[in-house]
């Protein structure tokens, strides 16, 4: 679902607000060495939601905003109009599970190999 639109109900705002995305399914990711999700555009809003992420594994998680990449550090804004989406990197299998002020808005798993095990089969 590359480039999806999401749209909410009420307003939010960077400090929370009301309203709560509607159906938000970033992509699971299986790779060598590291991988992407979908990108999702957030619309429907005024302002930005704070979201953030909870990761079980041990690759590093990041995300890239309207093009910029970065490493994952904590809750952040989502501005209105923006394009999210996640990365990992590094060996690992897991999930991540991303939360906005209502709850959790979506979870993906992950399977991260090591480039010297070779392909997946």
């Amino acid at each position: 679902m590359s480039g999806a639109v999401l749209a909410l109900t009420g307003a939010a705002t960077s400090g929370g607000g009301s309203g709560t995305p509607g159906a938000i399914s970033w992509s699971n990711i299986s790779s060598l060495a590291g991988g992407a999700t979908n990108s999702q555009t957030l619309s429907g809003i005024t302002g930005a939601l704070t979201i953030s992420a909870t990761i079980t594994g041990d690759s590093t998680l990041g995300y890239t905003l309207n093009g910029v990449n970065q490493t994952y550090t904590g809750a952040f804004a989502w501005p209105n109009g923006q394009a999210l989406s996640w990365y990992l990197i590094g060996p690992g299998t897991g999930t991540v599970t991303v939360s906005g002020p209502s709850g959790e808005l979506d979870a993906f798993t992950y399977v991260i190999r090591d480039p010297r095990d070779g392909e997946f089969s």
